[in-house]
């Protein structure tokens, strides 16, 4: 006689079957979700080290601005004083006046002598250098009386620059430069002029 299919020992019984069937569904999804935590975890690390990568290269930018701006002002001071630490002051005790001309002009000569004017004599100083001895410059100091006649008359005549209760100061330049060199003191003159003060009487 034939077994019976459904009562067959040999047969696992569906409680069995249906115990299986949720262990893989149950390992399934546990697999699952430990890869998907294992997927979250990669990608919060590597979403962490590009927000690290990404402070540390702001932090570096910020670091290089900061240090450009303390450095620059130092730079541009130390330069400045370096420039002012070149340029030649010259002072006239006698009739209170002072100039300064640049580092190039160290070798600098003066020479003092009354020159004559159509209202007479005046006190110039010439200032110039070894190879134009003779002066690139020259500031003529006129008295009031003088310069009033003196500015109207015909002829060549110094140029005005500032005046006190006293004295009027003028300056004028040399007719020629020995050399190109001479030529580029020269082109300076005018700066030096702008340096020009005088003691207040």
């Amino acid at each position: 006689m034939p077994e019976d299919p459904i009562t067959s020992p040999n047969m696992p019984s569906p409680k069995v079957t249906n115990g299986l069937l949720i262990l893989l569904i149950v390992l399934l999804i546990v697999l699952l979700s430990g890869l998907g935590l294992l997927f979250y975890y990669l990608k919060s690390q590597n979403d962490a080290r590009s927000l690290e990568d990404w402070l540390e290269n702001e932090n570096e930018i910020a670091n290089e601005i900061e240090a450009e701006v303390i450095n620059e002002p130092v730079a541009e001071e130390a330069t400045a004083e370096a420039m002012i630490e070149e340029e030649i002051d010259y002072y006239n005790s006698e009739y209170g006046f002072g100039l300064t001309l640049p580092a190039e002009w160290k070798e600098y000569n003066l020479v003092e002598k009354n020159t004559s004017w159509q209202v007479g004599s005046a006190p110039s100083f010439y200032f110039g250098l070894p190879a134009q001895k003779d002066g690139l410059f020259a500031i003529t100091i006129f008295t009031h009386d003088q310069w009033d006649i003196q500015k109207d008359a015909e002829g060549p005549k110094p140029v005005y620059i500032t005046e006190n209760s006293q004295h009027i100061f003028t300056w004028d330049r040399a007719q020629s430069t020995a050399n190109a060199e001479m030529e580029k003191r020269m082109d300076e003159v005018p700066g030096i002029i702008a340096t020009f003060v005088i003691d207040a009487k």
